[in-house]
Parts: structure tokens; C-alpha cells; sequence
């Protein structure tokens, strides 16, 4: 109460210092309406990054909560338009590179995301096309995320596979950290889903089979993607399919401002990755069971109310309850995949691929 009346007063940094004092102390007092005033509290106060921390906990409460999805949106696209900015600060400033020494040349920004934006470039080494994706600049204070990065990506930059997006070079220029991977000039399935609404028949036969195999030869090398979603299934002009990000979201683990920004709308998630724990290849296979309810329903198996809940203990509706027209056998192997219990899913991508096609 006494925070809200700060806030009421325009005396917004007590308001914050108060609800901090909450959160960190009796988090249990923390309502929807006290993380909302508290956001708003640190947005007024030009405090950006923190603002979206605390809206982006709210939206995990409770998706639906007033304007608060709006909200995370556009503060997002904020701290992403500070990183452009400071990218492109960084190579005009006097005293730096020449433009000849520096190796990556943007062409056009292609997207903005929660941790970073995304540039169709060219590699001046090697004379190609790239996509060169930002990383966050908080990562510059994280020693253990810097030691994890080299690794991770080179673990992930051995994934050779016709449906895969390849990592091609990791590393900082100009003060940026930046992930330097295959361009692939498609449509992603989250714009095709949004024209088309649904896809079903033979295409989504196509679509499937190409991710199953990615995913399976992935997890044979022993690497989790861990955010299987439309926006990073890409759709190529000859009918390809390419899956980005592999291994991605391990190395944004370790460099997220704050580790909820990796999951953005949690409409993904397997029940093991709301809790944060036993997390193995099987959250794959639960993301792929979303994405292919997601196809044949025209909508993910949960969108109100508190997903993250839902994804605990809440059964999703039968995709043959949804859509009529879809075959048993998607069906049947779909609600597998979306299993509590990861046990009781297809133990493997080729599994899943078996079961679809019976």
C-alpha cells in the first residue's frame, strides 16, 4: 500500500525501493497490481532493463493481465534499439576500425528479438551472405558466460545437416558480442501460420519430417535446442525447412539480462522447463508436439490464462476434439509428445516421425 501510494504521489523511486524491499523480503505480498506499479515505477525512472524484468514476471503470472504483454513488447524493443544503436555508434566512431578491418559489413536488419537484433550482413573474409545476430552487452561482466560461449557454439557450429541452421563464427567486434550463422531467405512458420492459419495434409507431413530429422541427428550428437517454435522454423522458397538456433538457447542462458527474457511467451515449454530442472532432450520432443498441434489446430494447446500452469497440470484438449479432419494417427502421436510425464513421450524424433506415419 505504501508503495502504491508513492507511486500514485509521481514519487517513484520510493515506490520502487519499497517493492523491492517487498519482493526480496515477503515476494508472497507481490500481487498482480503491485508487479505491474512496480514496472511502471522503473520505467518512469528511465530504469529500461529492470522495468522489463519485473513486467516480464508479471506476463509469466498472468498472460493476460491488463496491458502487460503490450508492455514487454515494446520495452524490448527498446533495449534492442540501445544495442543497434550502440552497434552502429561503435563502428562510426573516430579512432576505430577502419571500415576494412572490420569483418562483417551489415546489409539490412532482418529482426529485433528479447536478447538482441538480428542483420543480414557479408563476411568480408570470406565474401558471403550471413545472418549476424547480437548478443547482450551485459555478457562483457560475465566471465563464466564468455568461458561457456566458445564452447557451446562450437559444439553447436558441428551440426551439419540439410535442415539445420549452420553457426558459422562467435565472437566480439567493436565491443559486440555477436553469433555469425547460415542466412536463410525464407518465411518462418509463425509468418506462414498467420496467413494461412493452418497447414495440414501433405505439407505438414513435409514440414514434420524435415524437423524430426533435424532434431534427431541433434540429439545423436548430443544437443538440446531447448526453444523449438515457429518463429525459428524457417521456410525456404525451394521447400526446404530449416530449424534455427540450435544450441542457441544454451549460450543465451548463460548471457540473458534476466533468465525469464530467454523464454518470452512460454507457449513452448515443457512442463520439466517451467520447473527448471531434469531438463533432457525430451523437452524437444514436448516443443515439437506444440508446434505440430499448433499446425493442424491452427492455435498452440494452451493461449489463456496462466500458461506456465497449464503446461503443469493442465491436459490439453485432444487435437482430434479441436480439428476433425486430422488423421488418428497425428493425433495420437501429437499427445504424446505433450505428455506430462516425459517418460511417456516418444523417447526420439525418429520415434515420433514413426508414429506419425503409421
Amino acid at each position: 500500500l505504501l508503495a502504491e501510494l508513492f507511486c500514485e504521489k509521481e514519487e517513484f523511486e520510493l515506490g520502487a525501493d519499497v517493492f523491492q524491499e517487498i519482493s526480496t523480503q515477503n515476494e508472497e505480498y507481490m500481487t498482480d497490481d503491485a508487479y505491474y506499479n512496480y514496472g511502471n515505477a522503473l520505467e518512469h525512472l528511465g530504469k529500461t532493463e529492470e522495468a522489463l524484468k519485473i513486467f516480464d514476471t508479471l506476463l509469466k503470472r498472468n498472460f493476460h493481465y491488463k496491458d502487460v504483454n503490450h508492455r514487454v513488447t515494446e520495452l524490448k524493443q527498446r533495449v534492442v534499439s540501445k544495442q543497434s544503436e550502440d552497434l552502429k555508434s561503435n563502428r562510426e566512431t573516430i579512432g576505430g576500425k577502419a571500415p576494412k578491418e572490420i569483418r562483417y559489413e551489415m546489409i539490412d536488419e532482418l529482426g529485433r528479438g528479447a536478447m538482441g537484433v538480428v542483420f543480414k550482413a557479408r563476411d568480408r573474409l570470406l565474401d558471403r551472405v550471413v545472418a549476424y545476430k547480437t548478443l547482450p552487452h551485459t555478457m562483457k561482466n560475465d566471465k563464466e558466460a564468455l568461458e561457456n560461449l566458445a564452447k557451446e557454439a562450437q559444439t553447436a557450429a558441428k551440426l551439419n545437416h540439410p535442415s539445420i541452421v549452420t553457426i558459422y563464427d562467435v565472437g566480439e567486434e567493436d565491443g559486440t558480442y555477436f553469433i555469425a550463422m547460415e542466412y536463410a531467405d525464407g518465411k518462418t512458420l509463425q509468418e506462414v501460420l498467420k496467413l494461412y492459419h493452418r497447414i495440414t495434409g501433405n505439407n505438414f507431413l513435409h514440414i514434420a519430417k524435415a524437423l524430426c530429422s533435424a532434431v534427431f541427428y541433434a540429439h545423436e550428437q548430443r544437443i538440446i535446442h531447448r526453444d523449438i517454435k515457429p518463429s525459428n522454423i524457417i521456410l525456404m522458397p525451394n521447400r526446404s525447412v530449416k530449424l534455427m538456433d540450435f544450441g542457441l538457447a544454451k549460450i543465451l542462458q548463460d548471457l540473458a539480462i534476466d533468465k525469464t527474457m530467454l523464454r518470452g511467451t512460454p507457449l513452448y515449454m515443457s512442463p520439466e522447463q517451467v520447473l527448471g530442472k531434469d531438463i533432457d532432450h525430451r523437452c524437444d520432443i514436448y516443443a515439437l508436439g506444440v508446434v505440430f498441434y499448433e499446425m493442424l489446430a491452427g492455435k498452440p494447446p494452451f493461449t489463456e490464462g496462466d500458461i506456465m500452469y497449464a503446461h503443469l497440470h493442465t491436459e490439453p484438449k485432444p487435437l482430434v476434439e479441436v480439428v476433425t479432419d486430422v488423421p488418428k494417427s497425428f493425433s495420437s502421436a501429437i499427445m504424446r509428445c505433450l505428455e506430462k510425464d516425459k517418460t511417456k513421450r516418444p523417447d526420439s524424433a525418429r520415434s515420433l516421425w514413426v508414429e506419425l506415419t503409421q
